[in-house]
């Protein structure tokens, strides 16, 4: 039986592009979605910004699943999208 080697070259192009929509879904949603005082507050898009990535990452699946809730649990508190002491404070009660 002979392999089908175009699957696999498939299966790289979509993660690549996964990554790749991921990276400017989540850009252009922390640049470009406005803030304001009575609506969106900066956390919350933040957490979009975040959750768009991941939900393209999630849909391409480059990575496994644990990985990226993983690397967005860290991205939440790295824009600030999630309180680090609240986070924390939560963890200790484990």
């Amino acid at each position: 039986m002979q392999k089908d080697k175009t699957k696999g070259k498939e299966g790289n192009l979509t993660k690549i592009i996964g990554v790749t929509a991921a990276i400017v879904l989540f850009a252009l949603v922390y640049a470009l979605v406005p803030v304001s005082e009575s609506g969106l507050k900066p956390e919350g898009k933040a957490a979009l910004a975040v959750f768009l990535g991941a939900f393209a990452l999630w849909i391409s699946e480059p990575f496994p699943t644990y990985v990226v809730a993983f690397v967005t649990m860290i991205a939440l508190i790295l824009t600030n999208a999630w309180d680090q002491k609240a986070f924390l404070a939560f963890l200790d009660t484990m």
